[in-house]
């Protein structure tokens, strides 16, 4: 008998290559949005410091005044980071979406899987019948005598 050969092997591996794809794009969408939470919490530590800094300079000030009459350093860091939150917005929602296309590949590959399981557990069926049906003509060529027995 032949050996078992999956008809829809390529198809199996294309899907699997797809999915790694996509394992591999959400890996690179998680690392952009721990950068950008990393690029915001040196931003915040940047604006603390030079928040301080101003309000040892001009005492008798709170915070909120000294924001007032901050330099441009600050509205400049407040700008960017109202652009680094909405990147992670946007960055957050290009992570479900990928999460979503990796839903359906990983679903694709499970149904490939199960058909060729099913695929070989139905070509061992076949050989084990065949290869029982071998044993049972040698035995009754090489033993006809123990056979009469029976």
């Amino acid at each position: 008998m032949r050996p078992f050969k999956f008809k829809l092997a390529a198809l199996l591996r294309m899907r699997e290559f797809k999915k790694q794809q996509i394992e591999v794009e959400l890996g690179k969408i998680v690392q952009q949005i721990n950068d950008l939470h990393e690029q915001l919490a040196d931003l915040e530590r940047q604006m603390s410091d030079a928040y301080h800094i101003y309000a040892q300079r001009v005492a008798g000030m709170d915070l909120a005044t000294c924001y007032q009459y901050a330099g441009d350093f600050l509205k400049a860091a407040q700008a960017k980071k109202e652009e680094l939150i909405e990147q992670g917005k946007q960055l957050e929602q290009a992570y479900q979406n990928k999460l979503q296309e990796m839903q359906r590949a990983m679903g694709d590959v499970k149904v490939m899987e199960k058909v060729k399981a099913k695929a070989w557990e139905a070509y061992r069926k076949r050989y084990n019948k065949l290869l029982g049906r071998e044993q049972e003509d040698n035995m009754i060529m090489h033993y006809p005598e123990k056979l009469a027995k029976l």
